[in-house]
């Protein structure tokens, strides 16, 4: 077993950013092809994402909250690497976990989706990401028409502005919550997968219940990186 206290936590590190005006993510070297992609402030709420190279192609952990925060992402990628994506790892059925998979199929049809048996159950029997997008569907019209009217009423400037730009977003974000599909995982196991290419060996791991009962962990015994 590794000393955990050498380990490096991917998601949190405080390191440069490499990312532009216009990005989505901000992309954070942890390791030799290993990157953080930390989401900017964004509705609906966005996650955090790892870049992972292969030496054949790539492994996205969390596949980003929607399909067009998952465009955004792929389109960082590509500039990243001409590689394609061959893995996205679901790291449990959250819907900011895997309400992107499908933007990841439509560029690389090829790509697997990997979950826990787990995490796959629950998104097929919860069902909480197919619900809380009905709900999204019938709500945010309503609240939007709520969040009009207190802007309306809003004197302070910098209130006014947050309030302005939530409107913006969740208005730009309605069309597709009505037409957005939903992706499951194409590839599960039951308690460790792992993938090796090449020199790139990533241990995917299901160490019981965590966060959800379908928690995985994606660490890189070489690089010592979770």
């Amino acid at each position: 077993m590794p000393s955990w206290r050498w380990l490096t936590i991917l998601l949190l590190m405080a390191v440069p950013a490499v990312a532009r005006a216009d990005d989505v993510f901000d992309f954070q070297p942890v390791a030799e092809g290993v990157v953080a992609a930390i989401a900017r402030p964004h509705r609906p709420a966005n996650g955090n994402s790892a870049i992972i190279l292969l030496d054949d192609g790539v492994l996205v952990v969390d596949a980003a909250a929607t399909p067009s925060s998952a465009r955004a992402l792929i389109a960082q990628i590509k500039k990243l690497t001409p590689k394609p994506v061959s893995y996205i790892v679901n790291t449990h059925f959250h819907w900011d976990h895997f309400w992107g998979n499908q933007a990841f199929l439509d560029e690389w049809p090829g790509a697997e989706i990997v979950a826990s048996d787990s995490a796959r159950q629950e998104m097929q029997q919860l069902g909480l990401g197919s619900l809380q997008l009905q709900r999204w569907r019938v709500e945010i019209p309503r609240l939007l028409e709520t969040w009009k009217a207190s802007l309306e009423r809003e004197t302070d400037a910098s209130r006014r502005e947050q309030m302005r730009q939530r409107v913006d977003q969740w208005l730009a974000a309605l069309p597709e919550l009505k037409s957005m599909k939903l992706a499951l995982p194409t590839l599960t196991f039951s308690q460790q997968l792992i993938i090796r290419r090449g020199t790139r060996t990533v241990e995917i791991l299901w160490l019981g219940r965590g966060h959800t009962a379908g928690d995985v962990v994606v660490y890189l015994p070489k690089e010592r990186v979770i």
